[in-house]
């Protein structure tokens, strides 16, 4: 009779004395947790990964697809993004409001006010 006893990756095969190598199948760990999105806003990517420890000494390989790292898109869906006050060049000066005594010149220029928590500014009409 043949006795084989294996410790990790060493067989011994008593009525010979010699030592081989044991098979050693393929190995996949548990799957990390998802990472963190790669951005806070708008569409990034996370991750997960795992340990594979593929198949030695003619061990069972791993199965055709057997991943290490999984990506997917996160935060697809449009976020209420922090934007900022945008302010627009000033316009020209208007005409004096009158042709005689004190009058009024205005110019004007567009803002785009800030939303979802962003920079707020200071907008309107300067006069002088």
């Amino acid at each position: 009779p043949v006795v084989v006893s294996c410790a990790v990756t060493l067989c011994q095969r008593s009525c010979r004395g010699k030592y081989y190598y044991c098979p050693v199948d393929c190995k996949t760990h548990t799957w990390s947790s998802w990472s963190t999105c790669s951005v806070s806003c708008g569409e990034g990517v996370t991750t997960k990964t795992r340990r594979v420890e593929q198949a030695q000494h003619g061990g069972k390989e791993c199965e055709a697809g057997t991943e290490r790292k999984e990506i997917i898109t996160c935060n697809v869906q449009p976020l209420d993004c922090p934007i900022d006050c945008k302010e627009h060049p000033w316009g020209s000066w208007t005409s004096c409001s009158v042709t005689c005594g004190e009058g009024v010149e205005a110019r004007t220029r567009e803002v785009e006010q800030a939303r979802f928590r962003g920079e707020e500014c200071d907008a309107g009409v300067e006069r002088e």
